[in-house]
């Protein structure tokens, strides 16, 4: 393609931002950076952006931690600079199909399902994109496929960025400190579909409120998925899978094939209609499915002593993640809940927990303010300062046959770099608590 940009700013510079820069080198383009966390004089950086200085550039390139509400980003729309995120600058120069998938959980153990499944059955495909590795990584490369997980920061800055088969797996509450309001984050998220034509496919879990209330509004050619009822595309019923093409059913496999995995039956059912959409043979489906590793601090076993179970899972980082890690434990529970919060409204969490959870232990940043939710809904609570105190109190009030759940609810910027980090402290924890009575 013709890129038509004469000076190009480049904003933030972490790994999207170092991948923009490359590209631009790469087609010789004029470019700056700048980054508020870099004070580095000399021709390639800018050290301080207003009127004067953005009037220098014609596109602005947004890392995704750079918001569309930044008063920067919204002085260069004011002057008349175009502005886009690196997923749409990648866009520009990519030439290869791709399978998007976002949502509020669940989007990198789907992508590397579908990355798997793809794999196995001879494409040449690779994942991009909200895991670490920029789209723009994938430009010039020999595949079939680029897997993309696609976040909203990264989707809030899109314009013309559209997938071949894109899926949203679930829509709640999250980034609201980011994204102003439910409507914003709603609008980001269903914006992975917007430019869809009649030729692309749009998958759906029907079983989540804000897709179905929104399905009319998607463009695309739509497929569905439930684990509830019948639907044109992937659905279970009856401990079997099956795949609605519109035009005839037919039974997939038996759900016994992936019931080490039942708790993502969500996640395997988006991935399985993706397959059938690419004609794939459901004996790779199912070969895929087996072999398929999922990644640590979700739904994490890390071990079972003295009859209590610790469940690590660090990943969750908003409501809807806690509500499904409390549907998928059976028995009394736990659990752990606290950090930084992203300013969501934890009232409907507390106010509708199951009888099964025998106390919650609060910690972090927002411990205190979880602490006095469950009070005012006479739910049982304790209060820790950080995650370490709170695996230690949970040990103490757990008894055989309880199961302590770490699903936090909030991200880990008060006390680690991560949730990596703090899945990993969790873990230490707990064997710590565990070692010292044997």
């Amino acid at each position: 393609m013709d890129f038509n940009y004469k000076n190009v700013l480049i904003y933030g510079y972490g790994i999207s931002g170092k991948a923009v820069e490359e590209q631009l080198i790469k087609i010789g383009a004029n470019y700056k950076i700048y980054d508020k966390e870099i004070r580095v004089g000399g021709g390639q950086y800018v050290l301080k952006l207003n009127a004067h200085t953005l009037k220098e550039f014609d596109l602005v390139v947004l890392s995704p931690g750079v918001s569309i509400f930044n008063r920067y980003v919204k002085l260069a729309h004011k002057l008349g600079i175009k502005v886009i995120g690196e997923l749409e600058f990648a866009y520009m120069f990519l030439d290869t199909k791709i399978i998007g998938v976002t949502g509020t959980n669940g989007k990198t153990s789907t992508v590397g399902l579908i990355t798997h499944m793809l794999s196995l059955a001879g494409y040449q495909v690779q994942s991009y994109g909200n895991i670490g590795v920029p789209l723009c990584n994938a430009i010039g490369k020999d595949l079939d496929y680029v897997v993309c997980e696609i976040s909203s920061f990264q989707l809030e800055s899109i314009e013309n960025f559209k997938c071949d088969i894109c899926a949203i797996l679930n829509i709640d509450e999250d980034h609201l400190d980011r994204h102003k309001n439910l409507k914003n984050y709603i609008a980001c998220k269903l914006a992975i579909a917007k430019n869809s034509t009649p030729n692309d496919y749009v998958v759906l879990n029907d079983d989540d409120y804000e897709c179905n209330r929104h399905k009319d509004y998607v463009s695309g050619k739509l497929m569905f998925t439930s684990s509830h009822h019948v639907v044109e595309g992937v659905y279970a019923k009856d401990n079997a899978m099956y795949y609605n093409n519109g035009i005839g059913i037919s039974e997939l496999f038996s759900l016994a094939d992936c019931k080490p995995k039942s708790k993502y039956l969500d996640n395997i059912m988006c991935a399985v209609c993706i397959a059938k959409i690419l004609d794939i043979d459901n004996d790779v489906i199912i070969k895929s499915i087996k072999t398929w590793n999922i990644l640590p601090h979700r739904l994490e076993f890390v071990t079972k002593n003295a009859g209590v179970t610790y469940i690590n899972d660090s990943k969750s980082t908003n409501i809807h993640s806690v509500k499904k890690a409390i549907d998928s434990v059976n028995g009394n529970i736990i659990l752990l809940l606290g950090g930084e919060n992203k300013d969501l409204d934890f009232v409907p969490l507390v106010a509708t927990l199951p009888r099964n959870i025998k106390g919650v232990v609060t910690f972090g940043k927002s411990a205190k303010y979880l602490y006095k939710l469950c009070k005012r809904y006479c739910v049982n609570s304790y209060l820790a300062l950080g995650v370490e105190e709170a695996v230690i109190m949970a040990h103490k009030i757990a008894v055989k046959g309880d199961t302590i759940l770490f699903s936090p609810g909030c991200t880990s910027f008060d006390e680690f770099s991560s949730y990596i980090e703090r899945g990993e402290k969790f873990k230490q924890y707990v064997f710590d608590v565990v070692s010292d009575e044997e």
